[in-house]
Parts: C-alpha cells; structure tokens; sequence
C-alpha cells in the first residue's frame, strides 16, 4: 500500500515539491504510515503471540503428561459462592465421595476423604483456583479454607486487566502480580506455585507479566479445553466435547470452567439466589460424566498433571 502511495505521490507532486522536498515528504509519510501500521496490527498482533513469549520466558503448559488419567479442573475464585456458610456448601457437594449432593456433610470428613483419596491414588476432587490480588486481599479466611481443604490456588491477572489490550500497562500489571505474590505467600505460609495467564483478550500474557512470573518462579498454565456455561446445565454438546478432548489423550488435560455474567445474574435474581448450587451442579456434571465408564478419571493438583521432571508414562 505504500508502495503504491509513493508512486502516485511521485509522479504528481514531485514536479511541484522538487526532488529534494519530495525525499523529505516521502519519509514523512513513510513513517506516519509505520506508526500507523503498529498501532493498529502491531499491539494485537504481539498480544496474540504472547502465548510463544510464556515458552521463552517461563515453563508454561496447554497440556500435561497424557496417558495418566489425571485431570485439573480449573475455574475463577470469583465464579466461587463467598458468602457465609456458602463456600462450605460448595465444597462440601463436590468433594464428599458417598454424596455429592449433601447440604450438610461434615466438613473434616469430606477434606479426609479427599486426603485419603489423593494418598491411595483414587479418583479425587481437587479444585484449581485462580485468584487476583485483590481477591487475596478482600477474602483470606476464604482461601486458606479451600486451602485447607486440599485445593490448589493459582495467580491470575486483576479483573480490571480482563479484556483490556494495552502493552504500556505491562510494567504496572507486573507489579500487580509481584504484590499478589507477597500477599499470598504472607497468608498461606508458602509462595505460589502456578500463574494463569488468562485469555488473549487481556492483559494476562502480556510478556512482562510472563517474564515476572518466570523471576518470581512460578510455571505458567493456559488450558487445554474451556467450557464456558451459559446456563443451569452443561449442553450436550458441551459434554460431548469434552470427553472427546479428555479421552483423545486419556488425561493430562487442563479443563477451565467459567461462568458467564449473563448466568451468574440470572442466579443472582432467582429466587434463592444460591450460587453455591450453580457451581456445584456444574462440576458434577462434569465430573459423572469423566468418572465412570471405561475410562475413569482423577481430578488432582494442577502440578500432578504438568510435571516437567517426571517420567512420560505410555
């Protein structure tokens, strides 16, 4: 397009300019253009390829070790019901093994079954939370429950870099994820294993977020299948998607559950509000459909499905 640019411009106005005005009105124009170019391809191009920058910068995974029927479920810490008595709830219909739809199971019972499960290598429930910074902040005594409960917690982005494409907020996003860090570290005792670097519609792999999370020591997870809910139950599709993702490799696979906003205020507004029952639906479903039949599968810590230091099983 420049290209051709400059040809018109050449012989139309190089007779009126001169030569040497018209060099000088060529590189003008050349370089308008090259900002130009960058500003509207450049930023999302680069944002696009982030997920090749999370492999130069840091140990990233889309997948883990196949062949191994293990499983992590991942989903967002704000997707989770916080309010009072209802996080137990949550856990406690996900993780008891003889009921999975008890309201009021006992809760030092379903965390030993889950233990007692993981130690014997049997089909589990372990969940992989992603939390922000600010979530670290605002719900400690929520978190180190789940904790305590045997579920894994993983960085994420602030939710105010969520489909924000900005390559100048990188540095600022950095920090951010630096004082998330910290603030976990102070609160479980131990620092963070894993970062989620999000969609590609944000902020969260970006590669200055990706290069700190690598000086910070922390791996890096994508996934390997999204299931999106956008109503009280997964579609058959949805389901048969899955498994099909799932069985194709016969585990190793990083499943991400979000919920849209659409149905999280359509629950908001039912009747009884109870979004601990949504969640908790959901996740049975997906877990009775992955464990049973031929094929049965565990749900365990994300770092027992990505290992980079173990021996591939075939």
């Amino acid at each position: 397009i420049l290209q051709n640019v400059i040809g018109v411009l050449r012989k139309n106005v190089v007779g009126v300019l001169g030569p040497a005005s018209m060099e000088d009105t060529m590189a003008a124009l050349v370089f308008i253009g090259a900002l130009s170019a960058i500003h509207a391809l450049g930023i999302p191009l680069l944002n696009s390829l982030c997920p090749l920058g999370g492999y130069l910068y840091s140990r990233s995974y889309i997948h883990g070790r196949p062949n191994t029927k293990k499983l992590a479920l991942c989903l967002n810490f704000s997707d989770i019901p916080k309010g009072e008595g209802c996080l137990a709830k949550f856990l406690n219909k996900i993780t008891c093994a003889d009921d999975a739809n008890a309201d009021e199971a006992d809760q030092s019972a379903s965390a030993d079954a889950v233990a007692a499960k993981k130690d014997d290598d049997n089909p589990t429930v372990v969940l992989n939370i992603h939390v922000t910074t600010e979530e670290i902040e605002k719900y400690p005594s929520q978190l180190k429950e789940l904790v305590k409960r045997g579920h894994q917690l993983a960085l994420s982005p602030a939710s105010t870099y969520r489909g924000v494409q900005n390559i100048f907020l990188g540095n600022e996003a950095a920090a951010d994820l630096k004082a998330g860090y910290d603030s976990y570290s102070k609160l479980i005792g131990q620092p963070p294993k894993w970062y989620f670097a999000a969609s590609s519609d944000g902020m969260g792999r970006h590669p200055s977020l990706l290069h700190e999370a690598s000086d910070l020591g922390m791996k890096v997870s994508y996934w390997s299948t999204v299931v999106c809910v956008d109503g009280l139950n997964l579609r058959p599709d949805q389901l048969d998607s899955l498994k099909g993702d799932v069985r194709e490799t016969n585990g190793g696979s990083i499943i991400f559950v979000t919920l849209s906003e659409k149905i999280k205020t359509k629950v908001k507004r039912s009747e009884d509000g109870d979004e601990s029952k949504l969640i908790s639906s959901i996740i049975c479903q997906i877990l009775d459909s992955l464990s049973s039949g031929e094929q049965i599968f565990s749900f365990v810590e994300l770092s027992n499905v990505a290992k980079d230091d173990a021996t591939m099983i075939l």
